[in-house]
């Protein structure tokens, strides 16, 4: 077992280390979204998340190939970019990350690559409007986002 302190690129850099091999990433979050992590309720206390690795509680999880890299949470282009900028600009953080729902019925371990299109919005209130939707996952009923 390896295991990984930090949030989600930490996770991410040391499943493509261990690529290839038979090694389980064991998780201890100390990051600042901890998506995985918060997806196998995972405790972000490192006492309580060693405890938990120290018990060997492994899942299998679906995977995503792009450019020789491989992915285990999610990715985004596009609106994410644009949600990015967007709360950069208001709220000086320019992260898209645990509070945001955009694949309300996503499992990581079924096999289904789950793709969230959203059509572009001409006016920042459009955008700001699917962004606030995407916080309780309800974007997927606006006529502009197909699942």
């Amino acid at each position: 077992m390896c295991d990984s302190t930090g949030g989600d690129w930490s996770v991410n850099e040391v499943l493509n280390g261990i690529m290839g091999s038979d090694v389980a990433i064991g998780i201890i979050p100390t990051g600042t979204a901890n998506d995985l992590a918060s997806y196998y309720r995972l405790p972000c206390n490192i006492e309580k998340a060693c405890d938990i690795i120290l018990k060997r509680r492994i899942h299998r999880a679906d995977l995503i190939l792009v450019n020789n890299r491989y992915f285990i949470t999610a990715g985004g282009l596009g609106f994410s970019s644009e949600v990015a900028n967007i709360v950069n600009t208001i709220k000086n953080q320019p992260f898209l990350g645990k509070n945001f729902v955009i694949s309300p019925d996503a499992v990581n371990d079924d096999g289904i690559f789950n793709v969230c299109l959203i059509k572009n919005s001409k006016t920042r209130a459009g955008k700001l409007s699917i962004l606030i939707k995407v916080l309780t996952g309800r974007h997927i009923y606006f006529p502009s986002v197909k699942m």
